[in-house]
């Protein structure tokens, strides 16, 4: 079946291919009319387009109507000369041309005689764009290389596009556009899919886990970058968010280059507001250089780069320790005994503690950070007809983040690599293709790293004492389980085939994709050992024991070990036009194709959970999920300019439909299944020995196994597909200025949902002890199962604006604001929540997980106007103190985010019994009169759900939800437990969090020394007002309080108060700390050499 899949996809490449595309993705366009003195359009004139960095030149004729097109041109500064026989030429020079940009430019020529020459400054305001009806932003180098970015992570440049918003520092993961899920965005590198492949956030680590490494693309390696956000055409997909289009530096006929080091030292920075002792020592240096040039005059250019990046700073943990009264009680004859060692040292001596003592001494641990990033990049043009260039680079991070005061720490590497080698070819003025070849690939490690612990071996362990530091190894990997580690080495090829056929006023595209992605990986478990008293861990009697096995170990299930391979393949094709109905009116329309096919394990390495039978099927042949093959996606934009505007103002009108495929890690979830896992409550202690006390016998079809697949629904399918709609109006403003106003709606469906399966169906009370138990759908085989479904609904609608200045008599600036509201059932992908009610979906509906209601972004960068080629020129020591400065800023500004309320409640409650003296009354336990039992159990919240704990309160009528004294943010009085039996009737996401406002500024000097070698001294101040941005409370998760017995807590419906509460609602830490947006202020300091 999949040859045949692969046979059609094929054929399918195949059919595009002998059409194939131009990518407007990393390049530009440039057309125009030419006409004589009186108006009059000149057919059969020259076009001569000159790239002024590396000499290279198109050349194209007009038409019979007098018009030209030149398709696919790097982006660059371009000398333009147009001739005809009997007139004089017209030439232009330094015209910019930047990525994605459709520029409009018109000549004159005059008659033979009148020479005429035509000067336009680079970076002068770009025409206005009429190709399509797309919603985005070009990021130019300038705004790249000098504005003030924390920790030199792109990502927060996404924030200059029309509907981008912001839900932290500005990390990839941190970045959505126009309502859609960050897994949803795609991020190119010349066209090359540069997303980490298991998550489409180059920072991803296992699809769970943000890496702390910011160079995946540096600064340094890239010329320029477009987001378009919304209604973009049809060569553009694979996601439905924001498409993100790098362009890399390259070499010239000069040779350039640069040394540069920023620097952040804690000496410098504010304290943060959390912080109330001595500021923690900080160190931060980012340096490297960059070179490129000629290889050959006019032929071949290289580029190269590389930037380090060095982080350490330590972290202070005060939390209790195991007291030596406790150490005292454990012999050395105890297997425990040897575990003493590696908590923090008690220096209370026993005889002068108890056992309420308590001691939390102060433990330091060192955190860092060590990245290299570099690229090479080479150009070479064969002839006017063909050119090659090749590009790699490669990044890698390792870091080590201390956990807890036992000094366990978090370890991280991370290797993303990107290639391409690209063909162009001009087969005549009107007919050009080009053939790419890339590769993309993403090796990401976690481990957990035990502190010291010179007796015991806890590499693959934790203990967990209630209320005391933990020691071991694990860490949370996913929502599922605790573990070690989760190596993934993932890896994508592209094949990709682009031509554009120019054809009278219609400029056609076609293209085809082909990328094949594969995904190997381990998921390496422990054990973790749980103790509800210090007294109970003295007595080695744990609460609970739970055991998780490697991946790769010999499964119980289906007779296979090592890694896994998993493997899947993107087909992509698409066809467009582009029609220039007048002069002033443009009809875009084009249709695209993507299959995703399923993933499928190449072994058949799989266990699937049959939700229907409530069954697992190993190794199991068919598809995991369904991918439809129906996803046709029309485009459609219309561009009008008033001729009455003179061509200083468009409307756009676009629609279109996108599909996308949601997050790798979503669905691989057979894969993952096929490893052993045990909970014991009952019968051992520590340690246990996984080869005898799981292994051995090892029943998979043992009625109390208790096993938990990841499941899917038998309709689950992919990909999302989302309906966009948008209208706006862009103006020329004088002082060189565009202003754009838009409305942008989309309504998302088929988006990713999650729920539990094996529900509870009852309950059956002890009549003895009066304990309940819950007796699920599918037996005690397996335990309560998370499982995704699609399905998913949300509406999108906004107010998008920006105002934009490219630079231009020293001054360039750029605004966006963007009003809107994101509503539905699911925002879609991984950021879909666990539904609270297991039967309904749609009870799940309000505002979306990053419903984020007004964002405002501003940047600006003004050249004081005196100094060395500046309107006040200066020179000798006046110019080197007065001349050559520049200022800079940028604002952000949001709203709150939403909060989800949630409350912990137990799957199972008691109710007294009719005709006792606790009829009506609630329970957290039995309760029992001399003897007899006077309550009965009852499902607590229908259906269950405590392994997900997505459960919430009901509301308090008429009390606000806001209390926002000092760091108390959240009332708890406004909220309740529900009764047994109901759902509460909170909303999801029905609560906003605290706003973020900052303010950057950046102050550079730039000092020439010779003619063409000049240092560059800035100073960046990060949230100057040092404005404390709250996160959103750390705890927004109560605790039911029922009462435990008789006169002893509260019945449902009773409010909570701040007493019982506990840290609910409360500010406990900033948006950012050390690096990133929403920190404390803080100064970088840097110095670059440029050659």
């Amino acid at each position: 079946m999949r040859l045949l899949q692969l046979s059609k996809g094929v054929s399918l490449a195949l059919l595009f291919s002998s059409l194939s595309l131009h990518a407007q993705m990393t390049t530009g366009r440039l057309i125009g009319t030419v006409t004589d003195a009186s108006g009059a359009v000149l057919s059969h004139a020259e076009v001569s387009i000159t790239n002024e960095g590396t000499g290279i030149v198109r050349t194209v004729y007009t038409s019979g109507d007098g018009q030209f097109t030149a398709v696919s041109l790097p982006p660059a500064e371009y000398d333009v000369k147009v001739s005809a026989t009997g007139f004089s030429s017209s030439e232009v020079k330094h015209l910019v041309l930047t990525v994605g940009q459709e520029l409009i430019h018109d000549f004159k020529l005059p008659v033979t005689g009148a020479t005429q020459d035509v000067t336009i400054d680079a970076g002068a305001a770009i025409a206005l764009d009429t190709s399509s009806a797309k919603i985005g932003a070009n990021v130019s180098s300038r705004e790249i290389e000098n504005l003030p970015i924390n920790g030199r992570q792109i990502s927060q440049l996404y924030l200059l596009v029309p509907g981008a918003t912001n839900a932290g520092t500005g990390t990839f993961d941190n970045i959505r556009f126009s309502g859609r899920a960050v897994e949803q965005n795609i991020l190119r590198l010349d066209g090359i899919e540069a997303t980490s492949i298991i998550d489409t956030s180059p920072g991803n680590l296992n699809g769970e886990l943000t890496s702390t490494f910011r160079l995946q693309q540096s600064l340094e390696a890239v010329q320029e970058f477009r987001v378009d956000s919304s209604s973009y055409p049809a060569e553009m997909g694979t996601g439905t968010g924001g498409q993100i289009s790098f362009i890399t530096k390259s070499g010239t006929n000069k040779f350039h280059g640069s040394l540069f080091e920023y620097v952040r030292n804690d000496f410098f920075d504010a304290h943060n507001t959390f912080v109330t002792t001595r500021k923690p020592k900080f160190r931060l240096n980012q340096f490297g250089g960059s070179i490129g040039g000629p290889v050959m005059k006019d032929k071949m250019f290289f580029f190269a780069n590389y930037e380090g990046l060095r982080q350490i700073y330590p972290t202070a943990f005060s939390t209790p320790t195991l007291t030596n009264f406790y150490r005292a009680q454990i012999p050395t004859t105890s297997p425990l005994y040897g575990l003493l060692a590696a908590f923090p040292t008690d220096p209370t001596p026993a005889s002068a503690e108890t056992a309420t003592s308590t001691s939390s001494p102060v433990v330091v641990g060192n955190n860092k950070i060590n990245e290299d990033f570099g690229s090479i990049r080479l150009d070479y043009h064969v002839n006017d007809r063909f050119s090659v260039f090749a590009r790699y680079n490669r990044d890698q991070g390792v870091s080590t983040q201390v956990q807890d005061a036992s000094l366990s720490k978090f370890g991280q590497v991370e290797v993303p690599q990107n290639g391409v080698i690209g063909v162009t070819q001009v087969w005549s003025p009107r007919v050009f293709n080009e053939t790419k070849f890339g590769y993309n690939g993403a090796k990401m490690r976690v481990q957990g790293i035990a502190g010291p612990s010179p007796n015991a071996d806890i590499s693959k362990a934790r203990i967990s004492i209630a209320g005391l530091t933990n020691i071991g190894a694990l860490i949370s990997l996913s929502s599922s389980f605790n573990g070690v580690g989760a190596p993934y080495t993932a890896q994508s090829y592209s094949y990709i085939d682009n031509l554009s056929l120019v054809r009278g006023s219609h400029t056609l595209k076609f293209g085809v994709e082909v990328r094949p992605l594969s995904l190997y990986n381990n998921q390496i478990g422990g054990t973790t050992y749980t103790y509800n008293t210090p007294a109970l861990f003295v007595a080695n009697a744990p609460a609970q024991i739970q055991f998780f096995g490697d991946l790769s170990d010999l499964s119980p299930f289906t007779g296979l070990s090592g890694n896994a391979l998993v493997k899947q393949a993107y087909y992509i094709g698409y066809a467009q036009d582009e029609w220039k109905v007048t002069s002033n009116l443009t009809l875009s329309y084009g249709m695209r194709y993507e299959y995703f096919s399923p993933l499928h394990e190449t072994r058949n390495k799989n266990v699937f959970f049959d939700m229907t039978a409530g069954t697992i099927i190993p190794k199991y042949a068919g598809d995991w999920y369904t991918s439809k093959k129906t996803n046709f996606g029309p485009r459609v934009g219309l561009t009008w300019s008033p001729r009455w505007s003179e061509n200083h103002t468009v409307l756009r009108l676009g629609a279109g439909m996108f599909y996308g495929p949601g997050q790798t890690e979503d669905q691989i979830q057979p894969e993952a299944n096929d490893r052993v896992s045990r909970t014991f409550t009952t019968g051992k202690a520590y340690p246990i020995l996984p080869a005898t006390d799981v292994y051995q016998g090892y029943d998979i079809n043992s009625p109390t196994l208790g096993y938990q697949p990841r499941a899917y629904a038998p309709g689950y399918s992919i990909p999302e597909r989302v309906t966009t709609y948008t209208a706006s109006v862009q103006q020329e403003l004088p002082g060189k200025m565009q202003m754009m106003v838009a409305y942008v709606g989309s309504t998302g469906s088929n988006l990713f949902l999650r729920s539990i399966t094996n529900l509870i169906t009852s309950v059956t009370t002890n009549p003895t002890t009066g304990v309940g138990t819950a007796v699920r759908q599918f037996g005690g085989r397996f335990a309560e199962i998370d499982y995704k479904t699609s399905g998913g609904f949300d509406q999108y609608h906004s107010l998008q604006s920006s105002l934009q200045r490219r630079f231009a008599r020293g001054l360039s600036l750029g605004a966006q604001y963007t009003w809107a509201k994101e509503l539905g059932n699911s925002s879609g992908s991984n950021e879909a929540t666990t539904a609270q009610n297991p039967y309904d979906f749609n009870t799940e509906y309000g505002r979306g997980t990053f419903d984020i209601r007004h964002s405002l972004n501003a940047t600006v960068l003004y050249d004081l106007p005196f100094g060395r080629g500046r309107q006040f020129s200066l020179s000798g020591p006046l110019d080197a103190i007065a001349g050559g400065w520049q200022m800079g800023g940028i604002v952000n500004f949001r709203a709150g985010l939403p909060i989800d309320v949630l409350i912990t409640r137990p799957d199972v409650a008691y109710v007294g019994k009719v005709g006792t003296a606790y009829a009506g009354q609630t329970f957290s336990s039995p309760v029992l009169v001399g003897g007899v039992v006077q309550t009965t159990a009852v499902a607590n919240v229908p259906g269950g759900g405590n392994t997900r704990n997505i459960r919430r309160p009901n509301v308090v009528a008429g009390v606000s939800p806001y209390l926002k004294t000092g760091r108390q943010f959240l009332n708890p009085a406004a909220f309740s437990t529900p009764a047994p039996g109901t759902f509460g009737n909170s909303r999801r996401n029905d609560y906003t969090g605290p706003v973020l406002a900052q303010l950057d500024l950046t102050l550079a000097k730039s000092i020439h020394v010779a003619e063409r070698m000049s240092f560059d001294f800035h100073a960046d101040v990060y949230n100057i007002m040092n404005h404390p941005n709250y996160a959103n409370p750390g705890t927004v998760r109560l605790t039911q309080t029922l009462a435990t017995a008789p006169g002893n807590g509260s019945q449902p419906g009773t409010p909570f108060t701040l007493s019982n509460a506990g840290a609910f609602g409360a500010l406990t830490s900033t948006v950012g700390n050390q690096v990133g947006i929403g920190a404390n202020r803080q100064i970088q300091l840097s110095l670059r050499a440029i050659f």
